[in-house]
């Protein structure tokens, strides 16, 4: 029997009004659409431009002499928590000769930013907004045993941020680990590779890191064809 291609078909879902609708309330009312339809949707931009104009209120109000550079803290003596949670989604590779483990994974940091806090009846009910990662505060956490600059990978993507200023900031990333390899046994070896993450500059006064989960989350995990994960901690 001869090599079987496997095929995969991916669906793309855009969210509109269809031609065939259009085209019916052209043809039952001609070019006038109905009152009631014209009333919905006067009502959803009404809502929408109000939204768009609380967030944007909300940005200012957040915005105004907020200083990334400091630890958003009230009192300066207050240790912050940062919860880390750490997503492999594959093993990239594993170089045996340069001693390097490299994985994909989500790096999930979770903290309270004691600054961007609000009253939501104030800004039209508004509880969570999306805000540019580049706008506010960052833990710096790094992986200690790079082989490579950590943050060249780390993609700039925004975070959660709720009106009790709790902050949740997931970028993916590739991390490129020093891992003490022996290939003793090759090819039916076991290795153990240590990935310690970790404030670069802060000491445990100011920052207080401490795992978000139990264990690696391998939810989205992408089967390796050469290595099985045995156990993670």
């Amino acid at each position: 029997m001869g090599d079987h291609l496997r095929s995969m078909i991916v669906l793309l879902c855009f969210v509109g009004v269809p031609k065939n609708v259009v085209a019916q309330f052209s043809a039952d009312y001609g070019e006038e659409i109905p009152f009631s339809y014209r009333l919905h949707s006067d009502i959803r931009d009404a809502y929408l431009d109000k939204r768009s104009s609380d967030e944007h209120r909300l940005l200012q109000y957040l915005m105004v002499n907020y200083e990334k550079a400091a630890r958003p803290v009230v009192n300066a003596s207050t240790a912050m928590t940062v919860k880390i949670g750490f997503v492999l989604t594959q093993i990239a590779s594993v170089d045996e000769r340069n001693q390097v483990l490299t994985v994909n994974v989500w790096l999930e940091q979770e903290w309270t930013d004691e600054v961007l806090v609000w009253d939501p009846a104030k800004f039209g009910g508004i509880e969570m907004i999306i805000v540019p990662s580049t706008k506010i505060w960052l833990p710096d956490i790094v992986l200690y045993n790079n082989a490579d600059d950590y943050n060249k990978n780390l993609m700039p993507v925004n975070v959660v941020l709720q009106h009790t200023g709790n902050v949740f900031w997931s970028p993916p990333t590739k991390m490129r680990s020093t891992c003490k390899i022996d290939t003793t046994y090759f090819p039916f070896d076991d290795q153990k590779c240590l990935l310690k993450l970790g404030s670069w500059i802060y000491d445990g006064y100011q920052l207080d890191v401490v795992k978000r989960k139990d264990n690696v989350d391998m939810t989205d995990y992408m089967e390796s064809g050469e290595w099985v994960i045995i156990n993670t901690t």
